[in-house]
């Protein structure tokens, strides 16, 4: 057991790639089922272990790691070997530092790259404030303003939405605080939406890409028609009831 932490470590330090992230990792993690790392030696390499993967995902540069999938997967090996640390100040140490790793994911470009498992971790862990950052972090990565019709891109484009438009969902249902849909739709831009859509050919080789757009406005205009329902007057005030009417022209 030992001696596979120690290439675990060897390779996350100087291998390339992702290969170790997976099954030697996966071959550690069931010798740590197996009570195979409850000695004082094997439980010492696993620390190290845990602050290798920990250095590897805050490998951040202005803000936006080289490789998202990479960090995001140390991450994730972090958190799960963490809970095979026997001593309890050891596993608050580790979890302190999760913590603040997850807080600067998500106020960072990473958060578009976030698996929505760790976007929940990300609420509990964050304050409200740092919940709203991430939705508005969302939102603007899902580049509303510009469709250039790659679908590679298109894909990225609908999932963020999706992401943001989820938590944001969330908080509304659980803050009642309808007027932040006001600063939500100063990011988004569902008229441009609405104008992608249309000129969409109908043919089927764009039925994927009619569908997410579709979606993405079907969310927008339910968006509105709530903070319409429970603040009209700033939805007014925002030119919502002329946003709606030309939405509803698509």
């Amino acid at each position: 057991m030992i001696q596979k932490i120690r290439d675990f470590e060897y390779k996350l330090s100087n291998a390339k790639g992702h290969r170790h992230l997976y099954g030697l990792f996966d071959e550690i993690i069931n010798g740590c089922k197996m009570g195979e790392a409850n000695d004082p030696q094997t439980q010492s390499e696993l620390c190290f272990a845990i602050n290798s993967l920990i250095f590897e995902a805050s490998m951040f540069y202005n803000g936006f790691p080289f490789y998202p999938s990479y960090v995001i997967r140390c991450y994730e090996c972090a958190r799960e070997l963490n809970t095979y640390v026997t001593n309890q100040l050891e596993v608050k140490y580790f979890n302190d530092k999760l913590n603040e790793l997850l807080v600067k994911f998500m106020n960072s470009p990473l958060v578009e790259y976030l698996p929505e498992k760790m976007l929940a971790d990300c609420k509990e862990t964050g304050g409200t404030s740092d919940e709203l950052s991430m939705i508005a972090q969302l939102f603007q990565s899902s580049d509303a303003g510009r469709r250039p019709h790659i679908m590679e891109h298109e894909r990225v484009f609908y999932s963020n939405f999706m992401k943001g438009y989820k938590l944001c969902r969330k908080y509304i249902k659980e803050t009642q605080d309808y007027d932040m849909y006001q600063q939500w739709f100063k990011i988004l831009a569902p008229i441009h939406v609405g104008n992608i859509l249309a000129e969409i050919p109908e043919d089927s080789a764009y039925d994927e890409l009619g569908d997410m757009v579709d979606t993405v406005l079907t969310k927008q205009i339910e968006m509105l028609e709530d903070w319409k329902e429970h603040s009209f007057e700033s939805f007014k005030e925002f030119g919502g009831v002329e946003l709606l009417e030309k939405l509803y022209q698509y």
